[in-house]
């Protein structure tokens, strides 16, 4: 015990930095911030709290009095915690969802670093979407992060595939991002074949944000149709677990040229909110070592 409190340094200095969800206990993010916080010789740690919907108010009041640095979020607090908070950032706004919150002497600005931390992953296995035409698969919450990030980033055009029945429930957002950023943003029929097969063949760019293929379901894929896939394309899903999903096994064969999974996006929506908190850079080596990313 005495190794431990020696290693982690905490004094009557140490700030907080935190997490607020339900459940919180899983949550990798306190290994990726308190391995970052030793490598830098930061005077933080990072503790996960169990805190619901209904008790976001409470702990943002708690934020404010105990000086708590910064704090991360997860569904449905990052909706929640939005009328809490003195600002958010343009893309925060545009996706409706906030995931990290930094404290700057009492004023509270929620950040969104879902999408950052996709087309971060998928730039790190050498894809490239500023002036390229990109397919979003899905606008949930992850949908949502990456559409508003690849509009802010430079997209050429975006396409976002929809099951028919939710074509409307997504229209007024796919709208929004359109119009206030200037990316035209259209939905696309993704149960209609040869509509796929249409904007894929247009498309250099290809995101899965739905959870389809993930287990237990591997053998599962989000583009079902045959020959849709074609080696210009480069391909990322967002998918995690399994490591290497049905669509990326398929892009392949399909001699993609770039194939990436999730697991890198967690890691850098984190080291996002690590810069902005801190002003430094997240140690990515050493998390990747004992956070296993």
């Amino acid at each position: 015990m005495n190794d431990l409190i020696e290693t982690m340094r905490i004094t009557g200095h140490t700030g907080l930095f935190a997490l607020f969800a339900s459940p919180a206990a899983h949550s990798g993010s306190p290994a990726m911030f308190n391995a970052s916080f030793r490598e830098r010789g930061l005077d933080y740690v990072y503790l996960a709290f169990d805190v619901g919907e209904d008790e976001i108010g409470d702990a943002v009041k708690a934020v404010r009095l105990l000086g708590i640095k910064m704090f991360n979020l997860s569904m449905p607090n990052k909706t929640a915690v939005i009328p809490c908070l003195d600002r958010i950032s343009t893309e925060a706004e545009l996706i409706g969802a906030v995931n990290t919150v930094v404290n700057e002497d009492g004023v509270l600005t929620g950040y969104n670093t879902d999408g950052y931390g996709a087309l971060a992953a998928f730039g790190e296995a050498g894809g490239k979407i500023t002036g390229r035409t990109v397919t979003v698969l899905g606008a949930g919450g992850a949908g949502r992060a990456v559409i508003a990030q690849l509009a802010l980033d430079g997209a050429e055009k975006i396409y976002v595939m929809l099951r028919r029945g939710s074509f409307e429930k997504h229209r007024a957002f796919i709208e929004n991002v359109s119009g206030r950023t200037g990316c035209p943003v259209e939905i696309r029929d993704m149960e209609d074949e040869s509509e796929v097969k249409r904007t894929l063949k247009e498309s250099r760019v290809l995101i899965n944000t739905t959870n389809v293929g993930m287990n237990p379901n591997p053998d599962e894929t989000p583009v079902p149709f045959k020959d849709v896939l074609h080696e210009n394309l480069e391909v990322f899903d967002v998918v995690y677990y399994p490591e290497e999903t049905r669509l990326m096994k398929d892009a392949k064969a399909a001699g993609c040229r770039v194939v990436a999974g999730g697991r890198g996006m967690l890691l850098h929506q984190g080291a996002k909110g690590f810069k902005l908190a801190t002003g430094m850079d997240m140690p990515l080596a050493a998390v990747r070592r004992e956070w296993g990313k």
